[in-house]
């Protein structure tokens, strides 16, 4: 989703702009997958790839410094509503079995996310880099 620190009340609550900021849900395979990670960016025109590498922080509802949770509720407060429904939807990567067309209405359509208040299942993911 960006670099934490570019927007003002990000800088406030504590983050440095060096901090590569991304959103997840708490019930995805990624939040198993341990907390090395590489972020690679690749640019067509020069044909330059870029490699970040870091550990990654995760921060879940109810766990954290005030100031990270602070970042992780104003993360929530600045994504769109229809990215705000993805994470009341039905578990990601789960068999659903059979269903129709009404049931995945309420499934998907229906669901009304709070505008200030993130579910459990909102995780804000920060990458500081170690090595490009």
């Amino acid at each position: 989703r960006g670099f934490m620190g570019e927007h003002k009340d990000w800088g406030e609550a504590g983050a440095d702009c060096e901090t590569l900021s991304f959103i997840t849900d708490a019930r995805s395979d990624k939040m198993r997958q341990g907390r090395e990670a590489e972020v690679c960016w690749y640019f067509a025109p020069s044909r330059e790839q870029f490699r970040l590498r870091g550990v990654l922080e995760c921060v879940e509802s109810g766990a954290g410094q005030p100031k990270r949770l602070q970042d992780r509720a104003s993360m929530w407060n600045s994504i769109s509503p229809a990215a705000r429904k993805q994470f009341l939807w039905p578990n990601p990567g789960e068999e659903r079995g059979e269903t129709d067309e009404a049931q995945d209405k309420r499934d998907f359509d229906d669901v009304k996310p709070s505008e200030t208040d993130p579910p459990d299942t909102f995780v804000l993911v920060l990458l500081r880099p170690e090595r490009v």
